[in-house]
């Protein structure tokens, strides 16, 4: 089994743990949301490497802000990100 801790940064995740929970359950690797000391970071429990990426995009789908893995600077949201072409 691994760990991964998600933050969501102004977001009482302990609060939404279940839904969060649930919605994560889609992934046949994640086996289980539990809480954290902090209540913007849940820890999930999983069989292989995380895969945060797709974890991020079913949460954003369900309408939960981008979360990232705690210990981690947030990543910056793609509108934020400025090209200046060459």
């Amino acid at each position: 089994m691994t760990i991964t801790e998600l933050c969501f940064p102004g977001l009482d995740a302990a609060g939404e743990r279940g839904s969060i929970r649930w919605a994560l359950f889609q992934h046949p690797a994640v086996t289980d949301v539990q809480l954290t000391a902090r209540t913007d970071t849940l820890r999930i429990e999983h069989r292989g490497p995380a895969d945060v990426q797709a974890w991020s995009a079913t949460l954003v789908d369900a309408g939960w802000p981008a979360p990232h893995v705690a210990g981690e600077a947030a990543p910056t949201p793609p509108d934020a990100l400025h090209v200046t072409p060459a």
